[in-house]
């Protein structure tokens, strides 16, 4: 009879042993579970901040693609502007290229009417005797240099019209401001108002007209 209690005792013990093993486990259970949705809790936010990296990502690379697409588009415009620039500067250089060949043209054709006029002649005639008289030796004239220019002009040694625009707009220039000249167009005009001729239009005129044009045009004042 005394053995009951014994096996009860000892059962009572199990038990209570087995409810505390139990109690571990649920305890070890719940811990478990919360680690596993802390787990996932933190596998959603680092999926999320991956998502929102690789969404981050994809617009930052639309605007980049838009920014390369608007930049070349930019390029684009500013070459086609440089090569119309570059065209119309080059039809400007032909034009400007083209008017000094005519000027020079005509203004050689105008030269050789001043060298065989009577304005010319008669001043350089004077001049000259001035000169013998004074005992000075007989010097280098501009038309001398003219006749240079537009041999050189010609033949191809002098093939640049802007240079050699330069040059004759010079020498008329010098030729016009020498005594030569202004005696002889002294004497000359003061002849035809005694006979009374109108005044007329000198080829000297039409050369200045041109080289006021050409200076207007390019800002030359150099003489």
């Amino acid at each position: 009879m005394k053995a009951l209690p014994e096996e009860k005792q000892k059962l009572i013990l199990d038990i209570s042993s087995r409810d505390k093993q139990i109690l571990e486990f649920e305890n070890k259970l719940k811990s478990q579970e919360k680690l596993t949705r802390q787990y996932f809790t933190e596998l959603s936010k680092s999926e999320k901040l991956n998502l929102q990296q690789e969404m981050d990502a994809r617009n930052q690379k639309e605007s980049l693609e838009k920014q390369i697409e608007a930049l070349k588009n930019n390029l684009d415009y500013l070459r086609s502007q440089q090569t119309r620039s570059e065209q119309n500067n080059q039809q400007k250089h032909h034009r400007q290229i083209y008017r000094y060949q005519n000027w020079i043209g005509q203004i050689e054709n105008d030269y050789m009417a001043i060298r065989d006029s009577a304005r010319w002649k008669t001043g350089n005639f004077v001049v000259r005797f001035l000169e013998i008289l004074m005992f000075r030796k007989k010097q280098a004239l501009v038309i001398d240099h003219l006749d240079q220019l537009f041999q050189e002009y010609h033949t191809g040694r002098n093939s640049d019209p802007e240079s050699m625009m330069r040059k004759v707009a010079n020498d008329m220039t010098d030729m016009f401001n020498s005594r030569r000249w202004k005696f002889g167009h002294c004497i000359i005009s003061i002849v035809e108002r005694l006979i009374f001729r109108g005044k007329t239009k000198l080829a000297a005129d039409h050369v200045k007209g041109i080289i006021h044009e050409y200076r207007q045009i390019t800002g030359d004042n150099l003489s």
